[in-house]
């Protein structure tokens, strides 16, 4: 799969809790590598998360290791859950 086809996939965690989805890639250009994949959360994961949703027209982005992708098809599946991405959002 191309890195191009990833952008908008919806993300979903370890418990099938949609989260977001795909809002871009990021790599390690030394290594020719993606790290690290940008999430636009869904309403309910940023309350679950604990931050603020803004008011107007922004987003609020999670940038996730490419080690918590468990699957890429239709659906960017996680083999964490919310809580388990809250832990390591928190430890960052």
């Amino acid at each position: 799969m191309r890195p191009d086809q990833i952008g908008g996939k919806d993300v979903i965690d370890a418990n099938a809790q949609f989260i977001g989805d795909v809002c871009d890639l990021e790599f390690d250009v030394s290594r020719w590598m993606i790290t690290h994949i940008c999430v636009n959360l869904s309403d309910r994961a940023i309350e679950i998360l604990g931050y603020q949703k803004p008011r107007f027209l922004g987003k609020v982005l999670v940038h996730l290791p490419v080690e918590d992708i468990q699957a890429v098809s239709d659906v960017v599946s996680l083999n964490k859950s919310i809580v388990e991405i809250k832990e390591f959002i928190e430890q960052h």
